[in-house]
């Protein structure tokens, strides 16, 4: 089937529109214009597969793209980096795949950057082993040096790229490396995973009518913390997600949270998959009541949203893509007489085909159709309404600035058949100082206030900081009586508990709720300022036309409300209390238990200001990205005068060279006159094509979004 094909029709009106008014305007194309055209032509529908590890993502993934084993899935878990896979995006090559090596600074990052914990836990008590991620770096450095040798450094910040894709190639640089594949040869299992940040596959799909960028992503519960940050980043670039649950342990807490901060922006859209239902025993009497159970369990978590909840299994749909033999016989296996009974009660027919069977009942065709639905319905339809709404706002302020053009040659004209040269030129001289001023002082105001961003950001950022510093240091302390007992002594016991584990489930609670409520206080702040930014621009254009321009739409910017999953990637704290150094500290007749505590805390302290330090970095730039964004649409406003500017100039030295050529008496100048009548024509039929165009775009139907 074919996936979005009303947003298909919508996205190709976008485009043929933005031809015609490239055709119309020719050369006069101002430079926000061809940043619009640009964003329409990188535009895709962004969908991001998330659930946890063994899930199946990577099989559902496979069968939604009707590409057997495509993803490796075999492996479990196989993936451990973000993996796009980007579809029909114009600019792309029509195959071949990019795999992007972290930078310096974020190797150093993941691999060093705990020393400076390791080292103050060491100096504030002796032995003690501060964080499991501490020793996952070093593993990941050692993996790293195993399989690639010292010049692994000389990778980093660069990328691999080819010209086609193959799950073997797939594998060597996304797959989660295991304690087998360090022997393994130069071209085995995750050789460059260790060190792969983010790939991008491209591929030509026909199912997809719209570009589409399907990410795959590490699960939300993978033991290999270190990629958690890069998880969810990748997490906040998309629009549209898939949770795919397990049947087997559908809708777990990790779940339901992630989903809850998906659901809080409203330009976020949400679809349920409940996987490999086929392993239940007995699922055709069991599936209803699995549905109804996290349907239910949705609506108390996340009220007032309705969720496309669907069952089913990836890996029914791709044994219909295995070949030979072993496909054969893996479709008999899952033929039974449940398979029949589960399609008759949950689709009221069985058809008699077996792939047909199949297929059915794995659920991925039904799930084509509601992903085609969100598509075409959802935050990627409100985004191409979006770009007809800026397309109209830019043919307005064209004919604004064409109509006043009309106006100011129709009466230069009239100076050239009555008056005399100079008194022409100082007409226009006037108006290119009054233009000139506009621009200049636009430029100066739009500058003063990035600058006056900069640091209301900065105190935005110290603001938030000291709120969050304030959860983090409430939560610990509630945690001081779990962090007592296990470091406390039984009688009988020589050592104290291996380790502490913190659970930061109640503290993400905590910091997404205060980072969501400083957002909101503060973004009105921000909009504030640029609706005072829009109104002197606005007020300063009309001054310097002489004639009011209309004022500057501040609606439907991004970032209304702001939620970011980076509150939920660092699951926990670990620390090892017993290890070779630390013996002697606990063999010790008497430790100092209030110390060890306050040692505990300032190191689990020093662990979350990293994963904080993001959050705020992410706040700040979804600050800067809605002020920018507001800024752009007020450039507007700015370029109709520079483009005047550009226009009364080329009018001065038009009438120069008129003026030469015909001679500078009054039957030159008339002469001159005639031939400038030219120009009149010219920007009428303009005028004229625009609001044609303007037309076409206000007949166009909107649908109700959902």
């Amino acid at each position: 089937m074919q996936i979005a094909t009303r947003l298909k029709a919508r996205l190709d009106f976008v485009r043929s529109t933005m031809e015609q008014l490239h055709g119309t305007l020719e050369d006069e194309a101002s430079e926000s214009f061809l940043s619009l055209r640009e964003k329409v032509d990188l535009w895709a529908a962004k969908v991001a597969v998330i659930g946890q590890v063994k899930a199946g993502k990577s099989t559902f993934l496979n069968a939604l793209l009707e590409q057997h084993d495509f993803l490796p899935s075999d492996i479990n878990p196989w993936t451990s980096v973000v993996t796009n896979l980007r579809i029909n995006l114009p600019k792309d090559p029509d195959t071949g795949v990019s795999f992007e090596f972290f930078s310096d600074d974020d190797w150093n990052g993941m691999v060093e950057g705990k020393s400076a914990i390791g080292d103050m836990s060491e100096e504030l008590l002796p032995g003690f082993d501060a964080d499991l991620l501490r020793e996952q770096s070093k593993e990941l450095r050692e993996q790293a040096k195993a399989r690639l040798g010292d010049h692994y450094h000389t990778m980093l910040g660069t990328s691999h790229d080819f010209n086609f894709s193959s799950p073997d190639l797939l594998k060597r640089y996304v797959c989660a490396a295991t304690d087998a594949g360090k022997e393994l040869n130069q071209e085995a299992l995750g050789r460059y995973a260790a060190l792969t940040r983010e790939a991008n596959v491209y591929m030509r799909d026909a199912a997809y009518q719209v570009p589409t960028i399907l990410t795959d992503t590490p699960g939300v519960n993978d033991p290999f913390l270190v990629r958690d940050e890069v998880t969810c980043r990748a997490l906040d670039r998309s629009d549209m997600f898939i949770m795919v649950l397990s049947a087997h342990q559908a809708l777990t807490d990790i779940d339901l949270s992630l989903i809850r901060l998906l659901t809080q922006q409203s330009d976020r859209d949400v679809l349920i998959f409940i996987n490999r239902l086929d392993e239940l025993d007995q699922y055709d009497t069991r599936y209803e009541a699995l549905l109804e159970d996290v349907t239910e369990r949705l609506e108390e978590a996340v009220p007032d949203t309705d969720f496309t909840v669907i069952a089913g299994s990836g890996f029914m749909a791709d044994a219909t893509q295995t070949e030979g033999y072993e496909g054969q016989s893996i479709r008999d296996e899952l033929d039974t007489p449940t398979l029949a009974a589960y399609l008759k009660a949950a689709y009221g027919h069985c058809p008699n085909d077996q792939n047909e069977r199949l297929l059915l009942g794995s659920g991925i065709v039904k799930m084509k159709e509601a992903l085609s639905e969100m598509i075409d319905n959802g935050v990627a339809y409100r985004q191409i309404e979006q770009f007809m709404d800026d397309i109209h706002a830019h043919i307005e302020a064209i004919k604004f600035s064409m109509l006043n053009a009309v106006n100011s040659v129709s009466e230069n004209i009239a100076l050239l058949r009555k008056s005399t040269n100079e008194s022409l030129t100082l007409t226009i001289g006037d108006e290119l100082v009054a233009l000139k001023k506009a621009v200049e002082e636009i430029d100066d105001l739009t500058q003063t206030s990035e600058d006056q961003l900069v640091s209301k950001l900065q105190k935005l950022r110290a603001n938030l900081e000291a709120v969050l510093m304030n959860r983090i240091d409430g939560f610990l302390e509630d945690q001081e009586a779990m962090i007592e007992s296990s470091l406390l002594l039984e009688e009988n016991q020589e050592f104290p508990n291996e380790s502490i584990t913190i659970y930061l489930g109640v503290l993400h609670g905590e910091i997404e709720k205060a980072v969501s409520e400083h957002f909101e206080i503060a973004r009105a702040d921000v909009d504030r300022e640029l609706r005072s930014i829009s109104e002197l621009v606005c007020e300063n254009v009309s001054l310097a036309f002489k004639e009011k321009f209309q004022d500057v739409s501040l609606d439907n910017l991004p970032f209304d409300k702001f939620s970011t999953t980076l509150t939920m990637a660092k699951q926990s704290i670990e620390a090892n209390l017993v290890g070779k150094r630390s013996v002697a500290f606990w063999k010790k007749k008497s430790i100092d238990l209030s110390r060890t505590v306050k040692v505990v805390k300032t190191l689990a302290i020093a662990e979350l200001i990293p994963a904080m330090n993001t959050i705020l970095d992410a706040y700040c730039d979804a600050h800067r990205s809605r002020f920018s964004a507001g800024i752009e649409r007020v450039s507007l406003a700015r370029n109709v005068a520079e483009q005047a500017f550009r226009d009364r100039g080329a009018l001065m030295k038009k009438h120069y060279e008129l003026v030469k050529e015909h001679g500078a008496d009054q039957v030159g100048q008339s002469h001159a006159a005639d031939q400038l009548e030219s120009k009149v024509d010219e920007l009428n039929r303009m005028y004229g094509e625009l609001t044609k165009i303007e037309e076409s775009l206000m007949e166009v139907p909107k649908h109700k979004a959902a």
